[in-house]
């Protein structure tokens, strides 16, 4: 229970990072926060997983410069592999 408490906690910490980025207009006002709060904080954790896995960083670099550009409507940069 107290980690499922913790999660909700974190999910509505970062939601409402997301509505504060609506309101400054650097976040997409049309992306609905506490879904994408949930996405992002379950692809930061995949990509932890994942860096275990493959013992390489690539996974959270890909998250980081796949997710957050999605926030703001620019395209994602892409590097070489």
């Amino acid at each position: 229970m107290a980690l499922a408490q913790s999660l909700k906690r974190w999910t509505e910490l970062v939601a409402t990072a997301i509505r504060d980025g609506q309101g400054d207009g650097s976040i997409l006002a049309a992306l609905d926060a506490p879904e994408v709060a949930r996405f992002l904080i379950n692809s930061r954790e995949g990509a932890v997983v994942r860096m275990k896995i493959v013992t390489s960083v690539q996974p959270l670099d890909d998250f980081f410069s796949i997710a957050f550009p999605l926030l703001t409507g620019t395209n994602p940069s892409r590097r070489p592999t």
